[in-house]
Parts: C-alpha cells; structure tokens; sequence
C-alpha cells in the first residue's frame, strides 16, 4: 500500500508539475500574444508615423516648391519682357540708319541737281576774294571826295 501511495503522490506531483508548466506554458503564450500584439500595434503606429513624416515631407515640398517658384516669377517675367526690350534697344539703331540713309540720298540728289549753282557760287566767291587786290580797286576822284566832305559839314552845321 505504501508503494502504491508512494506512487499516486508521485503522480500527483507530476500532474500538477505537468499542470504548472502547462499554465505556465500558457501564461507565456499569453504574454508572447500580447508582446506580438503590441509589436504589431508598434509597427503600424510606425507606418502611420511614417506616412505622416513622408506626409509631412511632402507638404514641406509643396511650400518650397511654391516659394522657389515664386522667386523665379520675376526672372519669368524679365524673360517675357526680353524681345519687346530688344526691339526697344534695336529702334535707335535702325533711326540712325535711316537717317543716314535719307542723307546719302539727299547729299546724292543736292550734289546732281545743285551742282552748277555751286560752280556759279564758287566763281562768285573767287571774284569776292579778289576785291582789294591791287588793280581791282576803284579809286574815287578827288573832286568827290571833296564834295562828300562838303555835303558833312554843311549838314553839321545846319
């Protein structure tokens, strides 16, 4: 009887060594169930984390990209503005060249039609010259010379 008894508590004990480490067992499934709970409940707070930050980043992108843009506007509107300067700048060069133009033209047709009235002038100027030159002068005669003389008292004097 003893040894049956002996064994009945042995028994015992290992039901309850197999009941403890089943429980145990459990408990530890139940602790690793929710570790990988929260492990996953980790993680997706991670993917929601990050697409907030790309979320973020993205929105941050937005800003500077629409501030870069903003900054570049007046180099866009310098170079809209560019060909209408170009004409602007290129307009006294091409007045000047016309008006070169139309003096060659007049300067061609006063050479051609006024030619003869500048020889005539030049003949003319030639003779000016040559007032004074000895031979060319007249000499007044003595008897009004002194008749003028005369005529400018007499109105002095009157």
């Amino acid at each position: 009887m003893a040894n049956l008894d002996y064994t009945n508590y042995q028994n015992d004990i290992g039901r309850q060594e197999r009941a403890l480490s089943a429980i145990e067992g459990t408990r530890q499934q139940g602790f690793q169930n929710q570790f990988n709970s929260l492990g996953a409940q980790v993680g997706a707070l991670g993917a929601q984390q990050g697409a907030a930050q790309s979320q973020f980043g993205m929105g941050q992108q937005n800003v500077a990209n629409q501030q870069q843009a903003a900054a570049s506007m007046p180099g866009f509107a310098q170079a809209l503005l560019m060909p209408g300067q170009a004409v602007t700048q290129s307009r006294p060069v091409l007045d000047a060249d016309k008006q070169a133009s139309r003096i060659a033209d007049y300067d061609l047709w006063t050479r051609q039609n006024e030619a003869r009235t500048n020889q005539i002038a030049q003949y003319a100027s030639i003779l000016q010259g040559m007032q004074g030159a000895p031979g060319t002068q007249q000499e007044t005669p003595w008897w009004q010379s002194l008749l003028g003389g005369a005529a400018g008292i007499a109105s002095v004097v009157l």
